[in-house]
């Protein structure tokens, strides 16, 4: 019996690590057929659900492949120790608890450690150079400690396949919803090592306030080639988009889909409506030089394309200036309207975006944007936080009682329309 246990954690760390070279097709592809056969075309809000990641992506099976067969994984390896320590009269309470503490202390270790490593690589007085310095309390350890573990062993693991097979069944049986929704079209995009699964809190924040076409999209988990993920998030907003009969979106991004949604807002601005980055490394984190290249991989502070784009903002700054257009807008007091309304999240205590400041916008990136610095709040958390659901609601809510194309006047009549930052 423990062979077979054995065995079995054997193959499961097998599939992580082909996980992690190769993205499993033939699930992805199976999910394609029977998504593609059991949607009917007039089903939007079933056609939209899938177009936004649950079941007809790639990436999103990749990952969760991957997470499932860590757990998976672990999961063997406790059974294993507990059979070992029952053959040696261990008694079951203290099993448990052991097998409780190995489950934790690992995860928890990962947490410290990202913590420890953004304060050790800077000292005090250059981050109080670069920001304000991280005030890692045992609150901030404690709440992004329980986000990082449900994060990775329930929302992002399980509930993307779960939502993905009751869709697909639902529609396989005929039980499809009849409502048809309206308003604002609002797409969120996750970060490094993330998938849909990570919205959960401010889908339902968005809903409330009446937002109903919220959809989370799934790129490459990885963000192997930030170039390939614009292209293949252009083509998920263009199909969205389509099939929502609508011309804009308001897109949301969390880290490193922070930086790709502001990307999109200078490249794409009459597809924006309007735009909300949380934790983006906006100037690169070090930590990406831990696990990227120049070309390839989250964005590090010498990253090739995240230069390429600062250099564009230059230029366009440039021509402005040369223009006349900035100085303009300067004086009368008015926001850029050729860009949509930006709301910039980020915290002091950021644990994997550091310099911590690396996540502020900087000074060519603040036109028609808004800027908040929030205390004490770790990466993961800031997605699932009450003050970040708060700001972002509050900034959305102008965009319910108006169509895209006024959306602008809107925002720029605001309290959100002037480039100034604000310390929460």
């Amino acid at each position: 019996m423990t062979t077979a246990f054995i065995a079995s954690a054997g193959r499961a760390l097998w599939v992580a690590s082909h996980s992690l070279i190769d993205v499993h097709k033939y699930p992805a592809e199976w999910l394609q057929q029977l998504s593609a056969r059991s949607i009917g075309k007039h089903d939007n809000d079933a056609t939209l659900h899938c177009a936004s990641g649950f079941a007809s992506n790639r990436g999103d099976v990749q990952l969760s492949f991957i997470l499932i067969a860590i757990l998976l994984a672990e999961a063997v390896s406790l059974v294993v120790a507990a059979l070992i320590g029952f053959r040696n009269g261990l008694p079951a309470w203290l099993v448990i608890l052991l097998a409780l503490c190995f489950a934790l202390s690992w995860r928890t270790l990962v947490v410290v450690a990202s913590f420890g490593i953004s304060r050790v690589f800077y000292p005090q007085a250059e981050l109080q150079q670069l920001g304000r310095p991280m005030r890692a309390s045992f609150v901030t350890f404690f709440t992004e400690a329980l986000s990082s573990l449900s994060l990775f062993t329930v929302h992002q693991p399980l509930l993307s396949i779960a939502r993905a097979v009751e869709l697909l069944y639902k529609r396989a049986t005929g039980m499809r919803r009849i409502r048809q929704r309206s308003g604002p079209v609002v797409i969120l995009i996750h970060g490094f090592v993330c998938n849909a699964g990570m919205w959960g809190a401010l889908r339902r924040k968005l809903r409330s306030v009446g937002f109903e076409r919220v959809y989370a999209f799934n790129l490459d988990p990885f963000y192997r080639d930030m170039e390939k993920s614009v292209a293949r998030f252009d083509k998920k907003l263009t199909r969205v988009l389509e099939r929502c009969d609508a011309q804009q979106a308001i897109l949301i991004g969390h880290s490193m889909g922070g930086v790709l949604v502001r990307m999109l807002r200078h490249q794409q601005p009459e597809r924006v409506q309007a735009a909300v980055t949380l934790g983006a490394p906006h100037a690169g984190t070090e930590l990406a030089r831990w696990v990227s290249s120049v070309d390839f991989g989250p964005c590090r502070p010498d990253s090739r394309w995240l230069n390429a784009f600062t250099q564009s903002l230059q230029t366009e700054a440039h021509k402005s200036r040369e223009s006349g257009t900035a100085d303009k807008s300067r004086e009368s007091g008015t926001a850029d309207k050729s860009l949509a309304p930006l709301l910039n999240v980020y915290s002091d205590s950021d644990n994997i975006v550091y310099p911590q400041r690396s996540a502020a916008l900087p000074e060519n990136g603040l036109a028609n944007a808004e800027q908040y610095e929030l205390r004490g709040i770790g990466h993961l958390r800031l997605a699932s936080d009450p003050q970040t659901l708060n700001l972002v609601a509050e900034f959305l809510k102008p965009m319910l009682s108006v169509g895209p194309k006024a959306a602008e006047n809107c925002a720029a009549n605001s309290t959100f329309s002037s480039p100034k930052e604000t310390t929460l």
